[in-house]
């Protein structure tokens, strides 16, 4: 029965997500909450009216998934206060801020899931106009900092130390922010792709505030740690979600066996692990 109920939610999301994630408007919340009804009481209950959600799977589920995020608790980001990127274009390639608008759902965080096997997709939105700093090639999505990003990260963050390893690049996000750390005494970044390494030389580095920790490797993931290398944490960011980063997840982790002096971790690794634990890669 839980099985079932967790295909369900996921099959609700999936749909509000890929289809309607604008669907909630401000002028919906304001005609509920005159009645004395929170914000994000009123959010929940049109979302259950509109996907037609039965009372009890509601109640089961959508409180715990769905809240309201609040722009204060990133605007104190060591990184979005001090890396100021301008919007450019380079070739194919262009820096700008994508907007998020209020009311509009997003992924906010990894699964949460409860002993009895429940899992709780995080599911959030602003009260107001947000937007966050991405990368496009061909006008197509290829890199963020979006709250999800930052919220996914905060764990492998605090656990980095001493010479670490992330492999992707990225805005250089997880590079920048362990790189603060007292105790991370070296960041080698390793990254395959030559067009992604320039922007961020070019825009985003300079306001790197320790740029002796930093090193870049120009090389396939894979292949660098398939050799000897030198780290005491490893951080795998390689995949844009759950259906490339599985393959890569089971192929890094089990090259990571063979380094058993190095700690590896992986990004959305606790929504990864719902889907290795249910079959339904």
């Amino acid at each position: 029965m839980i099985k079932t109920d967790n295909a369900t939610v996921l099959n609700i999301l999936g749909t509000y997500l890929n289809n309607y994630p604008n669907i909630i408007k401000e002028k919906n919340i304001k005609e509920i909450t005159k009645i004395g009804v929170s914000t994000n009481k009123a959010f929940l209950l049109l979302f259950k009216n509109i996907f037609d959600i039965p009372d009890d799977l509601f109640d089961h589920y959508f409180p715990k998934i769905i809240k309201e995020e609040k722009i204060e608790d990133y605007q104190d980001n060591p990184y979005l206060k001090n890396v100021l990127v301008k919007p450019v274009a380079m070739n194919e390639w262009e820096i700008k801020y994508t907007p998020l608008p209020k009311y509009f759902g997003f992924v906010s965080n990894d699964f949460k899931c409860d002993f009895d096997g429940r899992i709780y997709p995080q599911i959030g939105y602003f009260t107001k106009d947000y937007s966050y700093l991405s990368i496009y090639q061909n006008d197509r999505l290829w890199m963020s900092i979006t709250p999800n990003e930052m919220n996914t990260m905060k764990e492998p963050i605090n656990h980095a130390f001493g010479h670490v390893t992330t492999l992707g690049l990225g805005l250089g996000y997880f590079a920048y922010m362990v790189s603060l750390k007292d105790e991370v005494t070296k960041v080698d970044i390793v990254e395959i792709d030559e067009n992604v390494i320039r922007l961020f030389l070019k825009y985003i580095y300079p306001f790197f505030p320790h740029p002796e920790k930093i090193s870049i490797i120009n090389m396939d993931a894979l292949d660098y740690i398939n050799m000897d290398f030198d780290s005491d944490y490893v951080f795998c960011d390689l995949w844009h979600d759950v259906s490339d980063g599985l393959p890569l997840y089971k192929k890094i982790s089990h090259i990571a066996s063979f380094h058993k002096d190095k700690i590896f971790e992986y990004w959305i690794y606790d929504t990864m692990k719902y889907y290795l634990k249910s079959g339904d890669e």
